[in-house]
């Protein structure tokens, strides 16, 4: 991967993460079981990672499903 391409996709998790601002306003824990692929909370609440999940989606980079193939290739490596 060329540094230019690394450097866009950066900028574009950053950019993501900012569109947030005032967007996402409530700090809320509650378990909620979400659709798959793409599954999200309401933009107006979540967690940290919902947040973080929603910049790496801006940057076309889907999370849920890259943590959700990786844990069935290797869930027994999991306690």
């Amino acid at each position: 991967m060329q540094i230019d391409a690394v450097f866009a996709n950066n900028l574009s998790v950053a950019n993501g993460a900012m569109a947030q601002i005032g967007k996402t306003l409530f700090y809320d824990p509650v378990y909620v079981i979400l659709s798959y692929p793409n599954g999200d909370v309401p933009i107006n609440r979540g967690v940290c990672s919902d947040v973080v999940i929603r910049a790496f989606r801006h940057a076309g980079i889907d999370l849920q499903k890259l943590v959700h193939v990786y844990m069935q290739t290797n869930f027994n490596q999991y306690p």
